[in-house]
């Protein structure tokens, strides 16, 4: 025990005394003092040129001249409110309205209902969900909003404001091709083409005989459009009623005619669609019969080669016939003109004869008796 003490006593001296506690134990003091120091010091220097901005403008100018992030400050701030004028331009004068489903509702009947808030641009019904209508007003569409919660037809609808959806594009601005309807039997897919081309030009019919009905496909939007403007124009079966005095009846039938959405690109992709849904036999049979299709179009192409003459012969065939007319219309009148003096001539020999004769009998008859 007393050894241990004096040890305890030995080291209790050694660790704690004068000489050896200041230089580890006063050293970390030293840095905690500069540090409490260098966070005070921005937090005096911050209210600072608060204070001097009210007296004068002498310290802002100051500030921008030392700071260059203020204008880049300005800069966000007179950006930002751009895109609130945005959204209010891009309002879409539009109401969803849900719980709204009676007997015999259609486009006509929910017009008379909402016509009283404003002109309706557009109506979507999508019956069992919902109704969209389009406005051509913003102010339009604030007064159908007031209908909420009001019992229509015996339903309390609901009236939402619509945020994606928008209006359709009216289709005369970008279709290409044109729907025919209440075409007459026995109309062809060149009586229709002649018709269209007096307007625009045509590049692909479509014709349905069992329904009656046709597409017309043109090159551009404004060709469309010159021959929708001409719809009133009596189908004349590619005649020209021009020239006839009196027209029939059947040359004067009216065509149904509107706009179609259907291009050669959408063509082209419900047809890769349906051969996609067919089984892998009859996907065979096709591209077989498209391949015999390109051999016989090929043939005919040959043929029609062959029998064209090139450019060349046919300058030379062209150089050399009117030289052979030049040379036999010249003997053809000479040889007339030598054979129609001769028959007169013989005709005046022969009448001057027969009266001589005559005369001669007259004369003899009277001294007879």
């Amino acid at each position: 025990v007393s050894t241990q003490s004096t040890w305890g006593h030995f080291l209790s001296v050694y660790f704690f005394s004068s000489s050896y506690a200041p230089t580890h134990a006063m050293a970390p003091k030293k840095d905690a003092k500069p540090a409490a120091k260098k966070e005070e010091k921005p937090a005096k220097a911050a209210p600072k040129p608060a204070a001097k901005a009210d007296k004068g403008a002498k310290p802002a100018a100051k500030q921008s001249a030392a700071k260059p992030a203020p204008p880049k400050k300005q800069a966000k701030q007179q950006a930002a409110p751009a895109p609130k004028k945005e959204k209010v331009k891009n309002v879409i004068a539009g109401v969803c309205i849900k719980n709204l489903e009676f007997e015999g509702m259609c486009h006509e009947t929910v017009t008379d209902i909402f016509k009283g808030c404003g002109k309706i641009q557009e109506i979507r019904l999508r019956h069992g969900k919902s109704v969209l209508i389009f406005f051509e007003t913003a102010a339009a569409a604030t007064r159908a909003m007031e209908m909420k919660g009001k019992v229509v037809k015996g339903n309390k609808i609901e009236v939402e404001h619509l945020k994606k959806a928008k209006p359709t594009e009216p289709r005369e601005n970008y279709c290409t091709s044109l729907y025919v309807g209440k075409l007459p039997g026995g109309t062809t897919k060149k009586q229709l083409s002649i018709h269209f081309n007096a307007f625009a030009k045509v590049a692909r019919v479509r014709l349905y005989k069992a329904k009656h009905m046709g597409f017309i496909y043109f090159y551009t939007n404004e060709d469309a459009k010159k021959a929708f403007a001409n719809k009133h124009v009596a189908f004349s079966h590619g005649k020209d009623v021009s020239k006839m005095e009196f027209v029939p009846l059947s040359l004067t039938h009216k065509l149904d005619v509107r706009y179609s959405i259907r291009t050669f690109a959408l063509d082209k992709l419900k047809a890769k669609r349906a051969h996609d849904r067919a089984p892998p036999s009859v996907q065979a049979r096709r591209v077989e019969k498209s391949e015999a299709r390109k051999k016989r179009k090929e043939a005919k192409l040959a043929a029609q080669k062959a029998k064209k003459p090139s450019k060349k012969e046919s300058k030379t065939e062209k150089v050399e016939l009117p030289a052979k007319k030049k040379e036999e219309k010249p003997a053809k009148p000479a040889a007339k003109k030598e054979e129609k003096p001769a028959k007169p001539a013989a005709k005046k020999e022969e009448k001057p004869a027969k009266p001589a004769a005559k005369k001669e009998e007259k004369a003899k008859a009277p001294k007879k008796k």
